[in-house]
């Protein structure tokens, strides 16, 4: 029998959650019951959805035998959440994993899986077009470069068309800085259009293969060939990176770099690369799980645990504008 904590740490951990808290009451310890109920509901969880087919049994069997031996009792919700999380993201590195009690985001989880949206199209999401889609600036930074502060990867059909009308409004740009410092990412879908904006209307490029397993299926990651609107060809692209770049802005800059049309300044990004889908575990926990697998077509593998790699590495708070001095040679040397 174990008489230690099943933990082994081999990535540093994010702090949780990063999408957001709820104000806390005052915390008193989950009941055993309750929380026998929420690591049920885990379990099941990833016994059926966990990205790596066949390979979950080990992390049911180790969140039973740390609940067997009492790790989990006599924890308020936040830590209970937290304890779980940091377990999980030990035994699998992945950053993904996470748990925590957040009790009307489960009650808006629970809604909408109880009365999916009807919605024949997609509509944007009110806070998303009021933050402009993610593109907090997009400015000339010099006479012939330009630069898009693109702080999240919006799931909103308008993302695209802002993301273009922001590089529309830089005509004058040889070339292009993409800071993605602050962005933590969001939706997997929106990557691939963002993609094309880089790649010439017509030309299919497959990225990347993405398996789900909640699905069992695989399907491409490629650019859209009929996407219209705003392109940026032909110019270099500078992509600005920090240890806060994560999950969807990571494969954005993962890909464009891999196809050779960015070069990455700044930080290792946080290495994030499978993704993942929020489910209400009961009793106002969520869990965020790892749910697929993302391959590039180029490197054969992904930036999970890694980050994205850099080409010149710099402090993220120096990375503009080494990226600038970079572009600036670049285009004299043309």
């Amino acid at each position: 029998m174990l008489t230690t904590k099943l933990t082994l740490l081999l990535c540093p951990l994010l702090a949780l959650p990063f999408f957001g808290t709820e104000p806390a009451g005052e915390q008193v310890a989950v009941d055993p019951e309750i929380a026998a109920r929420v690591l049920a509901e885990l379990r099941s969880l990833i016994g059926e959805n966990y990205a790596y087919k066949g390979h979950e049994k080990w992390l049911l069997d180790s969140l039973a035998e740390n609940h067997k031996l009492g790790f989990y009792d006599d924890l308020d919700p936040a830590q209970l959440g937290s304890s779980i999380t940091e377990d999980l993201r030990g035994w699998t590195s992945d950053k993904h994993f996470m748990v925590a009690h957040l009790p009307r985001f489960a009650a808006e989880l629970e809604a909408h899986a109880a009365k999916p949206s009807t919605d024949a199209e997609p509509k944007d999401d009110p806070g998303e077009a009021a933050a402009n889609f993610g593109v907090k600036r997009a400015e000339m930074v010099s006479e012939n470069v330009g630069l898009i502060h693109l702080d999240q990867i919006a799931f909103s059909p308008g993302t695209v068309p802002a993301f273009q009308k922001a590089l529309a409004g830089l005509p004058e740009a040889s070339a292009l800085i993409l800071d993605l410092r602050d962005n933590h990412g969001g939706s997997g879908d929106t990557v691939p259009s963002l993609l094309s904006c880089f790649f010439p209307k017509g030309e299919k490029v497959v990225f990347a293969t993405h398996y789900w397993r909640p699905t069992d299926k695989t399907k491409t990651i490629e650019t859209n060939p009929d996407l219209d609107g705003a392109r940026f060809l032909d110019f270099p692209v500078f992509i600005l990176t920090s240890k806060d770049t994560r999950s969807a802005a990571e494969a954005l800059a993962y890909h464009l770099r891999a196809f050779g049309r960015a070069r990455v300044v700044g930080e290792p990004s946080s290495g994030g690369a499978h993704p993942a889908d929020m489910r209400s575990l009961g009793d106002g926990f969520v869990a965020l799980v790892p749910m697929g697998i993302v391959t590039s077509a180029k490197t054969g593998t992904d930036w999970e645990c890694r980050g994205v790699p850099v080409d010149h590495p710099c402090e993220a708070s120096e990375a503009e504008e080494l990226a600038l001095k970079l572009a600036q040679q670049m285009l004299a040397e043309d």
